[in-house]
């Protein structure tokens, strides 16, 4: 079981990167806030076919990351004419299936763009070589801001008498709306002083951040009796006071039930109060 001021510290080790993170106009890419998702009456089901279904419009989207960058892309067909070609650069800490998320949700921004042209019938079918994505659609718990997104743009053109099915496609396999945009999403990828179209990171690039040994919050020597040090002090310490005091409201009940385990203290919130008085 981790000590708590191993704990505490972690909690302070991600509130610093986080910090650092909004000083360097990048942010995590949290899930929506629950007065954000689609209410259940407005919910709506995504459907996936085979690929064989004939619609008015067929948007061919691609993601990519590598070295150069990370690069997104949407190819929106009508027929064989192509009446969009959407190429996106993102942060180059986004991930890949972010870059393939935005993609879509660039398309589903064209399909709306496209209603006052008078398409008939108004059906349109994404295509998209990451099962991954469109796993994450179907996936009830997953609320990050692109796939919310997604859902609520699939809805919006619901509305208006749409229907939007998504089909996967096995990529490099010389499908000529699959190659375009997986060519132009590279382009976008290596693109230089373009301006970034999205710069939320995923989750994990704080647990990346935070395993950087550069990052580490070093407690102080001092013992109080054998005991774990106490929490040490900041530039920021109010701000930090804070930090510590939400993180134990949060945790405190379960954290108090072993709290002889792990701080050696017969109080438990004795011990906090006396780290918390020292930051």
């Amino acid at each position: 079981m981790t000590p708590i001021i191993i704990k505490l510290a972690e909690v302070l080790k991600r509130y610093n990167i986080k910090e650092k993170m909004v000083s360097r106009s990048f942010e995590l890419d949290s899930d929506e806030e629950l007065k954000y998702w689609l209410h259940p009456a407005d919910a709506v089901t995504i459907k996936e076919v085979a690929g064989n279904e004939e619609t008015s419009v067929q948007p061919y989207t691609d993601g990519s990351k590598h070295h150069q960058g990370v690069g997104s892309c949407a190819a929106v067909f009508i027929g064989s004419e192509m009446v969009a070609q959407l190429k996106l650069k993102l942060d180059s800490r986004c991930s890949n299936n972010q870059a393939e998320q935005l993609a879509i949700v660039k398309a589903l921004e064209a399909i709306e763009s496209l209603h006052e042209k008078s398409i008939y019938p108004c059906t349109a079918t994404i295509f998209t070589d990451s099962s991954v994505t469109l796993d994450s659609f179907h996936n009830v718990n997953n609320h990050a801001y692109l796939v919310e997104g997604i859902r609520k743009r699939v809805a919006n053109l619901e509305r208006i008498e749409w229907k939007i099915t998504f089909s996967w496609i096995k990529a490099h396999v010389r499908i000529y709306g699959n190659e375009l945009a997986d060519k132009l999403a590279k382009e976008a990828a290596r693109s230089n002083g373009t301006s970034l179209a999205f710069n939320r990171g995923p989750k994990s690039t704080l647990n990346y951040e935070a395993a950087d040994p550069s990052c580490n919050v070093h407690l102080g020597s001092r013992q109080l009796n054998n005991r774990p040090p106490a929490v040490p002090l900041y530039k920021d310490a109010h701000t930090q006071r804070d930090v510590l005091m939400q993180y134990i409201i949060n945790k405190g009940s379960w954290l108090a039930s072993k709290q002889e385990l792990i701080t050696n203290y017969s109080n438990f919130f004795s011990f906090f109060i006396e780290s918390y008085n020292r930051v």
